[in-house]
């Protein structure tokens, strides 16, 4: 959830799945990323659209003849306590199957778990990436199709909320699990020393930092060291607000807005700004686990991040007295938009012997029953993805869930790179990576490193050519 590193040998990991993976270059499909948007957070906000009713859940949790352990695999090591809390519920169903939570420390999850699929020694269910990263495992062969008669209370989910992980032919590899947001995490008690409201607009944003940095305090925890933060929990966040949200985004895939245009410019010299007003000395040296441990430890104020902070941040220091606010706008009164996207599904790898896969199919159908989104709660900013799901009770949580409420309340919008534009190589993820750290670096300016991005995925993507 948090990294999203290229899988050698499979293409790129990568972002979504709207368009054909066979021909990527084709003019995609730009009205399913608002209706997925909209879906996916149905219970959060009344702009919400689900494309069909939920049916409602069928099929009972069987037990099979014999006893049996299979595995499931993810990246989120973090979690390890809840899924031993959300298996001992599957336990009490007395099903004769036994799952095992084995994840993956997530910078290894993508190496380790190739090798493990080309050997055939992956466990029976993996966590599998939303959109393009899902959909190369799947057209590799190392997942096998999902049904109702399968998994019979995958009936529930509407359409838009099973489209990260369906097929154009309508073939479904993934059942829903969970989705996240991102927005800043700020430390209250900090706040309230210097008198300092959470800022509605970019410039009160960056007055804020000015604030803290005059007083000696380290603004926000941000460094240079991981450059996928930069995509993944910066530019997703704050482009758009650039460039106006999802409609922005649809422009972006259709080729009308491009990283030469003015508002990718901007963010990028946004990005210069808060390096410049907000991050402490020796960012190039910071790692993603430096700038968590900055701010859970009370060194630096504010989190530009995601929802799965939550429960980690929690975990590490239950006395840090967090607040929450939504990314900020241009211009007050603009509206909001809260970043978000499907984390991940469960999915079936393929190749199984008939008792492993009726034991994992068992297991499905409990995450995707209502037992099983009620048990999925507990996995702190980490939202199921399941109709009617309520509103997690943790404050911070509900300000990821809903963006935070009032007459301007956010809508949503899926993050820019995780859709079409990385299904190729040279893909969006590692061309921002690696123009977004020359540019806080010092090595490129904010054209160059747009030039580098549009002109990579250019090489393959017919919508950005000749532009």
């Amino acid at each position: 959830m948090k990294k999203l590193f290229r899988l050698s040998g499979l293409v790129m990991i990568s972002a979504m799945v709207l368009a054909s993976c066979a021909s990527p270059a084709t003019t995609p499909q730009v009205i399913q990323p608002t209706a997925t948007a909209q879906a996916v957070q149905s219970t959060a906000t009344s702009q919400a659209v689900v494309t069909q009713p939920p049916a409602q859940a069928v099929g009972p949790i069987h037990k099979v003849a014999k006893p049996i352990t299979i595995g499931f695999t993810s990246w989120r090591m973090e979690d390890v306590d809840v899924w031993n809390t959300i298996l001992a519920a599957f336990d009490k169903l007395n099903t004769n199957v036994k799952v095992e939570y084995r994840p993956i420390l997530n910078t290894e999850y993508d190496a380790d778990l190739k090798t493990k699929l080309q050997s055939g020694t992956a466990d029976e269910i993996l966590f599998v990436r939303s959109w393009d990263a899902g959909r190369i495992l799947y057209d590799a062969k190392y997942l096998d199709p999902i049904t109702d008669q399968m998994v019979p209370n995958i009936k529930q989910f509407a359409d838009a909320q099973l489209a990260s992980w369906r097929t154009e032919d309508g073939t479904i590899y993934g059942v829903p699990g969970n989705w996240v947001s991102l927005g800043v995490l700020y430390n209250k008690d900090i706040f309230a020393k210097y008198n300092i409201t959470p800022p509605e607009t970019i410039d009160d944003f960056l007055g804020v930092c000015k604030t803290l940095k005059k007083n000696g305090v380290v603004a926000v925890a941000g460094g240079s060291k991981d450059p996928w933060t930069l995509e993944q929990m910066f530019s997703e966040q704050f482009l758009p607000a650039y460039y106006g949200g999802e409609p922005g985004h649809v422009k972006l895939l259709a080729g009308d807005i491009l990283p030469s245009s003015q508002p990718f410019i901007d963010m990028e010299n946004l990005m210069l700004n808060v390096r410049d007003d907000c991050w402490p000395t020796g960012y190039q040296g910071l790692a993603y686990a430096d700038t968590q441990q900055l701010f859970v430890t009370g060194g630096a104020a504010m989190f530009i991040s995601g929802s799965w902070e939550i429960g980690v941040f929690e975990g590490l220091n239950k006395n840090l007295n967090m607040g929450f606010f939504p990314t900020p706008v241009l211009n007050k009164g603009d509206q909001k938009w809260l970043a978000m996207t499907p984390a991940g599904a469960y999915g079936l790898r393929a190749g199984l012997s008939p008792e492993q896969r009726e034991a994992a199919l068992v297991f499905l159908n409990f995450l995707a029953s209502p037992d099983g989104a009620k048990a999925q709660l507990d996995l702190a900013g980490q939202f199921p993805s399941m109709p009617n799901t309520p509103a997690p009770a943790d404050p911070l949580a509900q300000g990821f869930f809903t963006g935070g409420q009032g007459t301007n309340s956010p809508k949503l919008t899926i993050y820019w790179t995780f859709q079409t534009l990385n299904s190729k190589q040279p893909g969006a993820q590692q061309l921002t990576w690696e123009a977004f750290q020359a540019l806080v670096n010092g090595s490129m300016t904010p054209e160059q490193a747009a030039k580098h991005i549009q002109d990579g995925i250019a090489t393959w993507y017919t919508p950005w050519q000749n532009k």
